[in-house]
């Protein structure tokens, strides 16, 4: 594929089709499979630019024990700026580690910087989003300058400010 960037209509359908297959992975299969490594690298798009999410290397099934806590995993897994924090100092994965990582792949697709990526001093996106927040920075200063210039999806874009500030509140804290 060209270095052309994807407009707003075709990285919303890579968020749903990549948010679809998390959610059959955690609510469908029994028991439910945690991927451990959900990142932009691990989606796949095929020639439509729908996508599928790959590499089930770190994947693991949750079995519980008893009703509350997952499973301890032996080690931390997953690639630097996607760990959910949480994972990051307890070692224990579950459906909401996939989603924190899905949340960074989102705001990678919403402002067209890397998760790893050093902005204005912050060690990474997700720190990087939750200055810009703290700031009261416009939303829209924050998105890419490639889909700021597609003044018809706007509005919808902006709309993901409510689940970007969710997603960094306490990351830093």
């Amino acid at each position: 594929m060209g270095s052309e960037p994807l407009d707003w209509p075709i990285r919303l359908r890579i968020a749903v089709d990549a948010a679809l297959g998390l959610c059959y992975m955690h609510h469908s299969c029994s028991p439910p499979i945690i991927h451990r490594d959900v990142k932009s690298s691990n989606i796949l798009l095929d020639s439509d630019f729908r996508a599928q999410i790959a590499d089930f290397g770190l994947a693991r099934m949750l079995f519980r024990h008893g009703q509350g806590e997952p499973e301890s995993m032996s080690a931390i897994a997953g690639t630097f700026g996607y760990i959910a924090p949480e994972y990051a100092v307890w070692a224990r994965a579950n459906e909401k580690s996939d989603v924190y990582s899905f949340g960074v792949v989102l705001l990678e697709l919403a402002t067209g910087k890397k998760a790893c990526s050093t902005c204005d001093g912050c060690n990474g996106l997700v720190e990087w989003a939750w200055h810009h927040l703290l700031e009261g920075k416009d939303l829209v200063v924050a998105i890419d300058e490639e889909l700021r210039e597609e003044a018809a999806y706007l509005n919808e874009i902006t709309r993901v400010q409510p689940g970007a500030q969710l997603h960094c509140d306490g990351a830093f804290s």
